[in-house]
């Protein structure tokens, strides 16, 4: 017999030559070093095995022009880190294995050796049966849906049912934690209750599935009845007759991960070539199942990757402390202080203000000034994710709970364990799961959706509502007893127009911000104006204003054109003190003094504000830009109570 031509695809010449050693007694090995000499090498010789490391991932289309004309040729991938095209190489309808880096000689010779017999076994097939065409084009199928597990599961039972001419065909999966067999698709049109069968679970070692799974080998079985290792309890439950069947374990390079069953041959009876095409089904049906577990996996790792080096980068940031929070006002600097005696303690705390007044800021200073600084921070916004899905985000759930739930999940408190979860829109939060939220607090223990376990949790809880929690408490739509939990350190923040003061230093920050490099500045009379307004929607509303008036400058000075209308209206209101109106002349007097009192001081203040803005805080530095003496400086600092450490 002649021996098995093998194609090595390498453009590394470094390695090149330690696969072909890793080869060496296997076959007839050829080095192609091009994307053109490897495909010529495919059409001029016969050709019963395909090795390429990833160093050829740029010759993609080399590759579809190659499993188009040489479908029966497997193909094992060499991988290499970090290698940009992994997700779609894993993927290709040619590859038959994936081996990782760093390359062992033991586990490439293993996937030679299986891989010359995967391809004596097609070879072999060609040669029997018409039908194998029928079998690459439904392997070529199954693997193109490498990113819809349950649409390839569904489409294997169907074409396993179809080739094979039987009444029905099913995917039995192993749980490797639980050691159950479960039935995640099953194609047979008499059965009604598709999700029935979907809620069965059997021991592993049970029945000939189990049987498959445990020896590694097919069955064929004419007469179920005479066989003594048949578990009779699927037909029990669905009310179905199995009277033969062929039963292929489904094999992957991580090991046995299940079975593909056919039942009932629809005319005569199942023969051994039935099996082997089953078998060969079977081995396209598993590798399209590990591809599209291992695509999967690859994404979320991304993905998980992704969002781990956003949150990094903020967290960095929001490492600084309470430097990251702004504001000179004597009402905010009051908050900032219980939130700094708060901080280092295990207390919930019950955060409230109106929408913007940085909520989410003062729970990330409660956090980060903790012992817990170093543990997760997990948000979760109570008003963002429909009710129905809410309590698994809480709580998580484990696979099979509900529809769609295929995986297991951890839920928001299992994620932030050590650390602190801060549960934002508290007040969105329904009743039912208000009781369950108030368990946890009590105890300390979490139990998934579809589990019997509770598991404990060291999480701290920071909540915040821009509702009337105790409104609510009247109306019943908000249960005491969790609330007193929670509000055992109330914050409450002031809305923006009850700390004009710190709007200069905001529009400053918000400006670096916004402009980097070279910021944009802005002048008197567009921040007289803006002092001015009301800000219904609080600091993000000038950040937004703020965002818009960049976008509109012309020059690098925003000025009232760049303002949006109703902050330009505030010119005709009245003042923001509002004296008794006179009724006497003596009255006039004093009112009109108060005013000029009240305007002077404004000014005073504003000016304060914008020089020491200018020289980060250093008040000898401010003196000699104002031109004025430094010890009267320092007493409008002191009679304004001014902090100028907040500049800096």
């Amino acid at each position: 017999m002649n021996a098995p031509k093998i194609l090595l695809l390498s453009q590394d010449t470094a390695q090149a030559p330690l696969l072909q050693d890793f080869l060496a007694g296997q076959g007839e090995v050829s080095l192609c070093t091009s994307p053109a000499e490897g495909f010529r090498g495919c059409r001029h010789g016969e050709v019963s095995l395909i090795l390429v490391d990833e160093s050829f991932s740029v010759a993609h289309s080399i590759w579809q022009q190659a499993a188009a004309t040489f479908p029966w040729i497997p193909w094992i991938v060499l991988g290499r880190p970090h290698t940009p095209a992994l997700p779609h190489l894993v993927n290709s309808v040619t590859v038959y294995r994936y081996v990782p880096w760093p390359w062992k000689e033991a586990e490439i010779r293993r996937c030679v050796q299986e891989g010359l017999h995967h391809a004596e076994q097609m070879q072999t097939l060609v040669a029997q049966s018409a039908r194998l065409s029928l079998l690459y084009q439904t392997a070529a199928t199954l693997h193109s849906f490498h990113d819809d597990y349950t649409t390839l599961l569904k489409v294997s039972t169907e074409k396993g049912k179809e080739l094979l001419k039987a009444e029905a065909c099913s995917i039995i999966l192993l749980d490797e934690e639980r050691q159950e067999l479960f039935f995640p698709i099953f194609s047979d049109e008499r059965l009604a209750d598709q999700q029935s069968l979907a809620e069965i679970r059997f021991p592993a070692h049970e029945g000939l599935a189990g049987r498959a799974l445990r020896e590694g080998r097919s069955f064929l079985v004419t007469d179920v009845s005479q066989e003594p290792g048949f578990y009779p309890k699927v037909d029990e439950y669905t009310n179905l007759t199995t009277r033969s069947l062929l039963c292929v374990p489904l094999r992957t390079s991580r090991g046995n991960i299940g079975v593909i069953e056919v039942i009932n041959k629809k005319e005569g009876e199942f023969t051994q070539e039935d099996l082997n095409f089953l078998e060969m089904l079977g081995t396209n049906v598993a590798v399209a199942i590990e591809n599209a577990r291992f695509y999967q996996t690859l994404l979320a790792e991304n993905e998980r990757y992704r969002a781990e080096n956003i949150h990094l980068k903020r967290e960095l940031q929001d490492r600084h402390r309470f430097e990251g929070i702004i504001g000179v006002s004597q009402n905010f600097l009051s908050v900032l202080e219980v939130v700094k005696q708060a901080a280092p303690t295990q207390a919930p705390a019950l955060i409230t203000g109106e929408s913007g007044t940085g909520k989410e800021l003062i729970a990330k200073a409660l956090h980060y000034n903790s012992h817990r600084a170093d543990k997760p921070f997990v948000v979760l916004n109570c008003a963002a994710i429909p009710r129905d899905l809410l309590e698994s985000e809480l709580f998580g759930h484990e696979r099979g709970a509900f529809t769609g739930a295929l995986n297991a999940k951890k839920g928001k408190f299992e994620l932030a364990d050590g650390g602190t979860l801060f549960l934002d829109e508290i007040g969105d939060l329904d009743l039912s799961l208000q009781a369950k939220l108030l368990r946890v607090l009590q105890t300390g223990e979490v139990q998934r959706l579809g589990s019997e376990h509770l598991k404990m949790v060291d999480v701290r809880i920071i909540a915040a509502t821009n509702q009337n929690l105790k409104q609510m408490l009247e109306q019943g739509t908000f249960r005491p007893d969790l609330y007193y939990r929670l509000n055992v350190i109330p914050i409450h923040l002031p809305p923006l127009r009850e700390r004009r003061e710190d709007i200069p230093l905001l529009i400053h920050h918000f400006l670096q911000k916004l402009s980097p490099g070279k910021p944009v500045g802005i002048d008197a009379e567009a921040t007289a104006l803006l002092m001015r307004y009301d800000f219904p929607g609080n600091i993000r509303e000038l950040e937004n204003i703020l965002h818009r008036a960049v976008i509109l400058c012309r020059g690098r000075t925003i000025t009232p054109a760049e303002l949006p209308e109703e902050v330009k209206e505030i010119e005709r209101s009245p003042l923001p003190f509002s004296p008794k109106v006179p009724e006497t002349n003596e009255e006039l007097k004093a009112a009109k003094a108060l005013a000029r009192q009240k305007a002077s001081e404004e000014i005073e203040r504003l000016f304060l504000l914008h020089i020491l803005q200018k020289t980060r805080g250093n008040v000898s530095a401010a003196a000699r830009l104002a031109g004025i003496n430094r010890s009267w400086l320092q007493q409008m600092v002191s009679k304004f109570h001014i902090d100028v450490k907040a500049f800096r």
